[in-house]
């Protein structure tokens, strides 16, 4: 293999599983805004929550080229933006 493929394909690797877990976090982020069920919710946005972190810890670890960067970038604003209304609808909603 050609030493740059090699130096390339680790960070190919991590680089798709940073954007898997970012992907994963967001559908769990969809499915939570679709459900009536409260439980089903809050366990969705939980497990949002649990990629998002295991995604940040990769990309924290895992240099990247500037493209592959911008794209981490860019799914992680729609994350935080996702998540970011649920903390709002959560504070505005009535206590029982």
């Amino acid at each position: 293999m050609n030493p740059k493929h090699k130096a390339l394909y680790p960070t190919t690797l991590r680089y798709q599983l940073i954007m898997t877990e970012l992907l994963v976090a967001i559908t769990y982020c969809r499915a939570a805004e679709t459900t009536e069920d409260v439980l089903r919710k809050k366990r969705n946005i939980r497990q949002a929550k649990q990629a998002y972190r295991t995604a940040a810890d990769f990309a924290r670890r895992a240099p990247r080229p500037p493209a592959m960067r911008q794209d981490v970038q860019n799914k992680t604003d729609q994350l935080k933006s996702l998540l970011a209304n649920f903390q709002v609808r959560t504070e505005q909603q009535p206590r029982s």
